[in-house]
């Protein structure tokens, strides 16, 4: 698990200490930000990259492939 000073949260495969490689989920802690969003998926280096579902907190959803 990985916490972040503006509360954000990622749980999931890390490698090199913290970096975001694997399976894992990242939400945003401020709901309230239209931008923000949840995300479920893999990781490659910090970015999200293949299967992964995300949705934003101004009700969009995106499921499917990511590079």
């Amino acid at each position: 698990v990985i916490h972040y000073h503006n509360g954000d949260k990622f749980e999931g495969q890390i490698v090199s200490g913290n970096v975001r490689d694997g399976f894992g989920i990242y939400i945003c802690a401020d709901k309230e930000k239209r931008s923000n969003y949840e995300y479920m998926g893999n990781w490659k280096s910090n970015l999200r990259e293949g299967e992964g579902k995300c949705y934003f907190y101004n009700g969009d959803l995106y499921v499917g492939d990511w590079r």
